[in-house]
């Protein structure tokens, strides 16, 4: 975009410039044709000169017999000599002759006169009667004197300049007895021709200078200082758009004028269209601030993901709206230490007026669960309201479950939504009435159903916005590919189902599907796996001599790559040094579980609340680091993750590892 500036040359001088140029080469052609015109009317007002002097010349001697023997005669020379002066300065020829040719071809001059006197007195004296020229003869002279022409011109250089000859003959008794020459200066022609061609030439540059100044002086004040003046406006509007823009007074109007007016007219558009962007900017602003502020609200009401780690379970949720706000939620809440209710709805529509009616419907399931009524009272008592306080006409489908982490069994209750995956071996979908979406009709029902989990087993519930989601070519991502990816994740994870790594392994195969095509809906995933743990958690004493080992014990027994296991020995030492020294702890117990790919170790204290997960550790100097805080620093530096939860007053501290020492 840089490179050398341009030089600037006004319009003005650039005008000025092309029309002087155009003079130059107009003046140099007119020149180079005139010195042709110039040379070419010398030689023909040359010859019609000397042919009229010659000619007036012969017809003075007339053609009578015995002309020869007259020009032996003296007085008769006279006569003749002053006949020929009278015609050169009659006729402006310089010389008039008259001469005989003998057989020799020389001349013989017997009169010969000049329109000057002086020229004509030193002729006399030179040229003298019968004086013989022995100089060639001119081809003109010789075909007058062959009888061919009875007229011929030459022109011939001499000394004084470029001169022009024509020759008559002077015929008696039917010979040709004598010549008669005209000689005329043409260099006389030429130098007056060239006067009045530079007496023009001058004239025609005076009146087209002053055409030319006159003109620059018209177009200066009539378009190029008005051009500058917009020039210099535009530039000005361009900086500051609110800057005023004056306006020339004019007594007519032109193109120019035109040109100003739409200016003006532009500058008035601008001005309203940069206060209607202005306005609307603020009006999107305000908009955005205000979708902003709904999508942190609701950001806290529906966390995009969330995860809960219990005796007995362990779920995670994820929500990703199409839009600022979404219409989809999920809820994870406790009813008391040993059930967990789960809740996920769409709400029909997408934007705000989604989203509140979300916040009405989520709300009310979890005020009435939570107030000890029944999945099947909260529908019926939740979709009469919404019924008799809709004036949108307005609709969720919901998915309610009650988990019981001491049995494992299930209470599930489907308003309209999508059935869920029964999370096993054999992974299908199950069998439930689909049951009627809130707000359609005050009686409506939901389906019911009761299950058992076994230990590992779960619940896949999402939205239709998984299933529905397209690809560039509007094909559907769908149930059946849903319950694929699914059973691919619990082959390739050991036969096992981990809530979280299901969800984001879900997560990134709708992503790669769909690829570059737009999300169009919410989507909203919860698994929830059963875990019956209790049995295999171990207990720790408070003796930190007496507990180490079953723990070095433990991890060693399930972990194959020895420098591994110490990594993850070494951190959760510091952990659990941590529990024993700052908790207050009475209880800890720890729970071990490997998979082919990660191992986990979940710690659980009935201590005072400390989340390790979040707290800030400043760093240290050398002095204090017998102080506190390098266990934690060495457990987030050593683990894949780590995950806090404060459940029924007790710290539960999950610490995931990879199984493998990584290069």
């Amino acid at each position: 975009m840089g490179g050398k500036k341009k030089p600037r040359i006004s319009l003005l001088a650039r005008t000025a410039l092309f029309f002087l140029l155009t003079l130059f080469l107009s003046l140099l052609v007119v020149l180079l044709f005139a010195r042709k015109y110039v040379f070419e009317d010398a030689i023909s007002r040359s010859y019609a000169i000397s042919a009229g002097a010659a000619t007036a010349a012969m017809t003075s001697l007339g053609s009578a017999d015995g002309l020869y023997e007259l020009f032996f005669d003296e007085e008769y020379r006279d006569s003749v000599h002053k006949t020929f002066q009278f015609i050169c300065k009659k006729t402006a020829t310089d010389i008039i002759y008259l001469y005989t040719v003998d057989e020799d071809q020389r001349r013989h001059y017997i009169v010969t006169a000049a329109k000057d006197d002086e020229i004509d007195a030193i002729i006399q004296d030179t040229i003298s009667f019968d004086m013989v020229d022995d100089e060639e003869l001119y081809p003109a002279e010789v075909r007058v004197l062959e009888g061919r022409s009875d007229g011929e011109h030459e022109f011939y250089h001499t000394d004084s300049g470029y001169m022009c000859m024509f020759v008559r003959p002077v015929i008696s008794d039917g010979k040709v007895i004598a010549l008669i020459g005209a000689s005329y200066d043409a260099d006389d022609i030429i130098d007056e021709s060239k006067k009045n061609l530079y007496f023009i030439a001058g004239l025609v540059i005076l009146v087209f200078s002053i055409a030319l100044i006159s003109s620059l002086i018209l177009m200066r004040k009539s378009i190029f200082v008005p051009v500058r003046s917009l020039s210099k406006s535009m530039r000005s509007f361009t900086k500051n758009i609110d800057s005023p823009v004056p306006k020339r007074k004019t007594n007519f109007s032109d193109e120019i004028t035109d040109m100003e007016s739409s200016f003006y007219e532009m500058t008035e558009n601008m001005r309203e269209y940069v206060d209607e962007i202005k306005t609307l900017t603020s009006d999107k602003v305000q908009v955005e601030t205000q979708l902003d502020v709904a999508r942190r609200i609701q950001s806290g009401l529906i966390p995009m993901e969330h995860f809960v780690l219990g005796d007995g379970c362990e779920i995670y949720g994820i929500e990703k709206p199409a839009r600022a706000v979404g219409g989809d939620f999920y809820d994870i809440f406790r009813l008391d230490s040993d059930r967990i209710c789960v809740v996920v709805g769409d709400i029909s529509g997408k934007g705000v007026s989604a989203a509140m009616f979300m916040v009405m419907v989520k709300t009310g399931i979890r005020e009435n669960i939570k107030g000890g009524r029944s999945l099947a009272e909260t529908f019926s008592s939740l979709n009469r309201e919404i019924c008799f306080s809709n004036p949108e006409t307005m609709f969720a489908t919901v998915a309610a479950i009650i988990l019981d982490t001491k049995t494992g069994v299930i209470k599930y209750l489907n308003g309209g939504h999508e059935l869920p995956l029964l999370l096993s071996k054999d992974t299908e979908y199950l069998e439930l009435d689909a049951g009627c979406a809130l707000g359609l009709f005050d009686d409506a029902n939901a389906g019911e159903k009761e299950i058992r989990l076994s230990d590992g087993e779960g619940l896949l519930i999402f939205t239709d916005g998984v299933t529905e989601a397209n690809d560039a070519e509007k094909n559907q991502f769908g149930k059946d590919r849903l319950r694929e990816r699914v059973r691919d994740y619990y082959s390739g994870y050991g036969n096992r189902y981990e809530s979280e790594g299901l969800i984001k392994d879900l997560m990134s195969g709708v992503s790669g599907f769909c690829k570059d095509a737009e999300q169009f809906d919410d989507i909203t995933c919860v698994a929830l796996i059963y875990r019956d743990n209790e049995k295999e958690r171990r207990r720790l004493t408070m003796d930190l001599a007496s507990s180490l080992p079953v723990l070095r014990d433990t991890i060693f027994g399930g972990i194959d790559d020895e420098e591994r296991a110490k990594t993850i020995i070494l951190v959760c030492e510091e952990i659990f040094t941590n529990i024993v020294n700052y908790s207050g702890a009475k209880n800890v117990s720890f729970y071990f579980e490997r998979t082919e790919k990660l191992c986990a170790v979940t710690f659980f204290d009935d201590g005072v609340p400390f989340d390790p997960v979040t707290v800030n550790l400043r760093d240290k100097a050398f002095e204090e680091l017998d102080t506190g805080g390098m266990g934690i620093r060495l457990a987030r530096m050593n683990t894949k993750e780590m995950v806090y939860n404060r459940i029924d007053n007790t710290n539960q501290l999950v610490l995931r590892f990879e199984t493998e020492t990584q290069p």
